[in-house]
């Protein structure tokens, strides 16, 4: 395709706002399906890069219609741009947590203080350093989250409930839950 006719071209598919580019576009690529409106930009962009560089490669001796070659450009690139954005690696993950994550009961606690672990770092070291373990206060100690662990160390060293909450940055509410779980039958029962 020469020069002025490519210009032709464009002008007939890209003018007035790409009318006649949309009407071809449009069924293409609402084929495919799962496309909100949202999207309907980033596919006409596409359709508007995609019919510049069809015209860039049309070629007039094979006896072939533009629009019907322009068609078939279209639905490739539709076809690759969906499947790109299908990619498992390119859906945001909505099942995950991080454990960074605020929990909104805790105040300013994070989703790793509150969990409860299995894994003890204390244990870790007292078995790397062959310290005797499985006592009844390991068994017990095992069973809290990481905050609480924190509030029966700082209890243990003899602070009051008022200087625990000011270190730990607890609010009243928070504490009671805390010591509440500490104090639980199903924990404490370890200890006899």
């Amino acid at each position: 395709m020469d020069g002025k006719r490519q210009q032709e071209t464009l002008d007939y598919y890209c003018g007035n706002n790409m009318a006649r580019l949309r009407q071809i576009a449009y069924p293409i690529f609402t084929h495919f399906g799962g496309i909100s409106a949202k999207d309907y930009d980033e596919f006409y962009s596409e359709a508007n890069r995609t019919v510049w560089s069809a015209a860039a490669s049309f070629d007039d001796s094979r006896g072939e219609e533009f629009e019907a070659f322009l068609k078939s450009c279209l639905s490739r690139k539709f076809k690759s741009l969906m499947t790109s954005r299908n990619r498992v690696k390119r859906i945001a993950d909505r099942m995950c947590l991080s454990l960074d994550a605020p929990v909104e009961e805790e105040g300013g606690a994070t989703l790793g203080d509150v969990l409860l672990s299995p894994f003890d770092l204390e244990t870790e070291l007292l078995i790397e350093t062959g310290a005797p373990s499985g006592s009844r206060m390991e068994q017990y100690l095992e069973r809290l989250s990481r905050k609480q662990r924190e509030i029966a160390a700082l209890l243990s060293e003899g602070y009051k409930p008022s200087e625990i909450r000011e270190q730990l940055h607890l609010s009243e509410k928070e504490y009671s839950n805390h010591m509440a779980m500490l104090r639980s039958y199903e924990n404490v029962s370890v200890l006899f």
